[in-house]
């Protein structure tokens, strides 16, 4: 199970246990999901999503909150870009709080007055996505307004998570596509489980990575060694190393002995005993006695 559909079917069967969280979560559903119409039946507001788990838990919400109001439940059919078979149910405004579901101007006051973790689950089970993490990490929640979103961006701010703004498609949203804010919002809205798998896949990812880092680096520090290995033979091997005075002498031999022996391992074979600079120093010189001797022109 990929980790969209493992927070989907986490979130849906999460129930809040009081009122408060029941309020801003059927709030968060109906002010990101919902529509108000006007029709032969009234004005009512209406909510279409694809997953019966979701619409069943906006009713049973719809109960708790507002137990005298009534509600209609159909399957209708869609053709178009987004076709299928969605749920819709349907809510008379003559039952419900508006005011109470975020429809109001003020939103940041509203915002402030509802349990925010609830509110934020609410509006991410109607319009949020999250994406494959094997591919990057990326967390969107589609937004009514463009005044909503700042507020929502802000008020994650203080939870620490790094969410931005976006205008696409004539829709605003608010995302992250960093793997912290992603598994923080996770954890906010109750997403325990997908939370817990999240961390895993991050820290698997981040291991990955650092050993493919290290092995990159050995292998180009390798590479390094015997390309000038290389290099520093070929131009010793044409030098008469008995006209050289001792120590180069032994280092020039050392290294025709050794040759993918390290600076740091051919200065501990050397007598005395060199330091790695030393070593890189004299092999320096060696060359350049080469290059003079003109042994090595390219």
């Amino acid at each position: 199970m990929d980790l969209k559909e493992r927070v989907r079917q986490e979130l849906y069967t999460l129930f809040p246990a009081d009122e408060q969280s029941r309020r801003a979560e059927l709030a968060g559903i109906l002010r990101f999901g919902g529509v108000l119409l006007h029709g032969g039946k009234g004005n009512y507001l209406s909510f279409t999503h694809r997953d019966l788990a979701l619409v069943k838990k906006v009713i049973g919400l719809k109960k708790h909150v507002y137990p005298q109001s009534v509600h209609h439940l159909a399957l209708v059919e869609r053709t178009g870009i987004q076709d299928g078979r969605f749920y819709q149910v349907d809510f008379p405004l003559t039952g419900l709080s508006l005011p109470s579901m975020g429809f109001v101007e003020r939103f940041d006051e509203w915002l402030c007055f509802h349990e925010a973790a609830s509110f934020f689950r609410g509006a991410f089970e109607a319009k949020g996505y999250v994406g494959n993490p094997h591919r990057g990490y990326h967390l969107e929640c589609m937004v009514p307004l463009e005044t909503m979103a700042a507020v929502m961006v802000s008020r994650l701010a203080r939870e620490g998570l790094v969410f931005r703004v976006r205008f696409h498609r004539g829709e605003w949203s608010i995302y992250a596509k960093n793997a912290p804010s992603v598994a923080g919002f996770l954890q906010m809205v109750g997403a325990s489980g997908s939370y817990l798998e999240l961390e895993k896949l991050m820290v698997e990812k981040s291991t990955f990575n650092n050993i493919t880092r290290w092995v990159n680096c050995e292998t180009g520090n390798l590479q390094r060694t015997v390309d000038t290995s290389l290099r520093q033979r070929k131009k010793i091997s044409r030098i008469n190393i008995t006209a050289l005075t001792p120590g180069l002498r032994e280092l020039a031999r050392l290294r025709l002995r050794y040759p993918l022996a390290s600076l740091r391992e051919i200065g501990l074979l050397c007598t005395p005993v060199l330091s790695k600079v030393e070593v890189h120093r004299k092999l320096l010189y060696l060359e350049k006695i080469a290059d003079c001797q003109g042994v090595d022109r390219e």
